[in-house]
């Protein structure tokens, strides 16, 4: 928060001075605006408002950089690793060799699926 304050203070600063001195890149002689262009003595690569917009982002990048020491809350936290978010299930028995077949029942009633044990041969539904 406090390099946001800072930035808007310095960015602050930067156009009151800019209107106080009114350089002639971007003021004509009686004080007014040039326009955006190149052609042209009333014109100018650089107006007021192109100042005040690459003005804000020097002012926040020049206050970052002063300020870069305050601890960012994203990277206070460090990122947990795919383990830690996505753990290998725990299997609760071995598989034993043979069939299985998927539970329908369970899987509509609770939405896991299950598989049952047929045995070592395979069922007739399954050939």
């Amino acid at each position: 928060m406090r390099v946001l304050l800072y930035s808007a203070v310095l960015y602050l600063t930067g156009v009151a001075l800019v209107l106080y001195f009114r350089p002639s890149l971007m003021f004509k002689q009686d004080g007014r605006w040039k326009e955006f262009g190149v052609q042209g003595v009333d014109t100018t690569y650089f107006p007021f408002w192109l100042f005040c917009i690459v003005w804000a982002v020097v002012a926040h990048g020049i206050i970052h950089i002063l300020y870069s020491d305050e601890p960012s809350p994203v990277r206070a936290q460090p990122m947990p690793s795919l383990t830690q978010r996505f753990p290998e299930p725990e299997a609760t028995e071995e598989a034993r060799p043979g069939y299985y077949k998927l539970d329908n029942s369970l899987m509509k009633r609770k939405g896991v699926p299950r598989y049952i044990y047929v045995g070592e041969e395979a069922p007739a539904d399954l050939e």
